[in-house]
């Protein structure tokens, strides 16, 4: 089935257990007030490490993907991924943490993470490395695509020739996704799935800039999606919806060209929004990839 997920990131550790439960539950409400809670058949949750310099909000601990998947799980009863950073463990231990997630019932895994060396050795293997050994353990390894990175094609190829499955992609703020699919196309025979991530951007984005961070490329097309992000931040939420929309349906249009398996994500770095389910339950009615087949252009009869 094709994927349509929502990424919850995971709580901080304190009352962790009890503030995750009361998310499922508030998540839950949300979606169904938005008549979108029966479209949603995944929960992807992120593996968040403090790793990253100049993050624009403050980073606790948070808890282990695992744990929240069962916490979450009585409200959200759907397919759940997990993102899994590779480069600080070491393959062994790797392994067996893939066999903990399996064990769990999470049966898809983004493996993430650029190469580190830790006293002049590396410590744990890059994605391709992790997928082309525990394929085994995992039935179905995905992979975090960046459409705007330079380079990019090449080194997503030779991920699905590792094994990937699927890629998530960045925050997408653009049609340049269509442009990389078109290079892909012709680089690869191979057809991953491809999830297609969307954000709401709410009024604190102007103060925050966390969009901004997760996105910032010094490519120009990152610095006109940058200035997408900044010019809707602070616009009222109904002609916000109708950008966010537009662009939604810009992309699907777009992508619907490649014979790409599609299917989306919606983020909300942010919290819990209201708004922002709103949102996304305007695009899955421009177009779904469970509601119309695949291949499927907004707008055909």
């Amino acid at each position: 089935m094709p994927t349509i997920a929502l990424e919850l990131v995971p709580a901080a550790v304190g009352n962790g257990r009890e503030t995750t439960i009361k998310e499922g539950r508030t998540v839950r409400e949300k979606l169904e007030k938005a008549g979108i809670f029966n479209d949603i058949n995944t929960v992807m949750i992120p593996q968040v490490i403090p790793e990253d310099e100049f993050r624009p909000v403050e980073l606790e601990e948070k808890l282990d993907p695992i744990d929240t998947k069962r916490y979450l799980s009585e409200s959200l009863p759907v397919d759940y991924i997990a993102t899994q950073v590779t480069v600080y463990t070491p393959m062994e231990e790797l392994r067996q943490r893939a066999e903990r997630l399996k064990s769990e019932g999470i049966n898809r895994v983004i493996f993430v993470g650029a190469p580190r060396v830790e006293n002049e050795r590396m410590v744990g293997p890059t994605p391709p490395e992790a997928i082309s050994n525990l394929q085994d353990t995992i039935p179905s390894c995905g992979v975090i695509l960046i459409p705007t990175r330079e380079s990019e094609v090449d080194r997503f190829a030779a991920k699905v020739d590792a094994g990937a499955s699927f890629g998530n992609t960045q925050l997408l703020f653009s049609d340049y996704i269509t442009t990389f699919l078109d290079d892909l196309s012709k680089k690869t025979d191979k057809r991953p799935e491809i999830m297609l991530t969307f954000g709401y951007v709410p009024k604190a984005e102007a103060k925050v800039g966390l969009f901004e961070w997760m996105i910032w490329d010094d490519q120009p097309v990152v610095k006109d999606e940058i200035e997408f992000v900044s010019n809707i931040a602070e616009k009222p939420f109904d002609e916000k919806k109708e950008k966010l929309v537009d662009l939604y349906k810009q992309v699907i249009e777009g992508v619907h060209k490649y014979d790409f398996p599609i299917g989306v994500q919606f983020s909300i770095p942010y919290g819990i929004s209201g708004p922002a389910f709103d949102t996304f339950s305007e695009m899955l009615d421009v177009w779904s990839p469970t509601r119309q087949p695949i291949g499927a252009v907004p707008g055909d009869d």
